[in-house]
């Protein structure tokens, strides 16, 4: 049953907004990505797997002649190539039976505060998923000997030896974050709790971790970020987060988005409670009444889709702790 009250909450502004109030302490995926609104499904983007030192289209600068304009020189301008934004979402049944009277605003209110969380885990996956398909898999100095839940495991040097291999002559890329799946996560906190009695782990730590909520920071590794979704027990993803090299294309229905979305957050700093305004990275909303039940559904979707522009900026391993 549509009353005005109920027509209120099933405006996209209000809908997306509520819904994405729940999802943005949870979109750990758009930090490492560079999000560009697009005007259709489809487009075209640059990828470069060139060496900036060794670029054969580069020559060695001249001296400055008095007088004269420097001189210009050429670069490998990488390769064009397309994809397609995809659209992924969900159905939520609002019954009629639950939005009569008062009760109405809170049951919708529940139902896209559950959206949230699932409009999240989707974006998260999508994300980590394209990311992976285009992250280089090469690794020489990562190759653990035992798996993480092995008592003579080693998870710091392993994590050490993961970020070197995202060192490479000509590249500018250094891992600052890693991502495991949680079990693994929770091996690597085990194996830091011990370090006090074992004095091997001590040697090899090299400073005091700090562990924050899903994050632990180790000295001698970097951020290692716990995942819940999008990456399996044994995955590693390595990722220099001050030079994204993934973009994440998105398109925003005009009939069913809005462009931009303010929300109010608590800042964690003075604990105030403040407006922030942010872009629409995709996010859509629909509803309808169902003619034989009166039941209202609600749909939220996204629609967007992420590529490697550089992929000596990500490092995956599928497999070994």
């Amino acid at each position: 049953m549509v009353s005005g009250t109920n027509e209120r909450f099933l405006q996209p502004d209000v809908a997306i907004t509520t819904a994405y109030q729940k999802m943005e302490p949870y979109l750990v995926w758009l930090d490492y990505v560079e999000p560009m609104m697009e005007e259709s499904n489809a487009f075209l983007y640059r990828y470069d797997d060139s060496n900036k030192s060794e670029d054969p289209m580069k020559e060695t600068a001249p001296l400055h002649l008095l007088g004269g304009q420097f001189p210009e020189l050429d670069m490998t301008r990488g390769n064009v190539t397309s994809a397609a934004i995809k659209a992924k979402g969900f159905s939520i049944r609002l019954p009629r039976d639950l939005l009569k009277g008062s009760n109405s605003a809170a049951e919708m209110m529940r139902a896209y505060n559950t959206a949230g969380f699932w409009l999240a885990e989707l974006i998260n996956t999508d994300i980590i998923t394209d990311m992976k398909s285009g992250a280089n898999t090469s690794t020489s100095n990562f190759s653990p000997d035992v798996t993480w839940d092995d008592e003579t495991a080693t998870p710091v040097a392993d994590l050490r030896d993961f970020a070197r291999d995202m060192i490479t002559p000509g590249y500018p890329y250094r891992m600052t974050d890693i991502f495991a799946e949680e079990q693994n996560w929770y091996e690597l906190i085990d194996y830091l709790a011990d370090v006090d009695v074992n004095e091997y782990k001590q040697k090899n730590m090299f400073g005091v971790p700090t562990v924050r909520t899903d994050i632990v920071d180790v000295p001698l590794a970097g951020q290692v970020h716990m995942l819940m979704s999008g990456i399996d027990e044994g995955e590693l993803i390595g990722i220099d987060g001050r030079n994204p090299v993934a973009e994440m294309h998105y398109y925003n229905d005009p009939q069913y988005s809005i462009p931009q979305i303010t929300y109010n957050t608590v800042d964690s700093a003075s604990g105030e409670e403040r407006s922030i305004t942010v872009p629409n990275y995709g996010i859509n909303f629909d509803q309808y009444v169902e003619p034989d039940t009166k039941d209202i559904i609600v749909q939220f979707w996204t629609e967007n889709k992420t590529v490697v522009t550089h992929s000596k900026g990500i490092l995956y391993s599928s497999s070994g702790i």
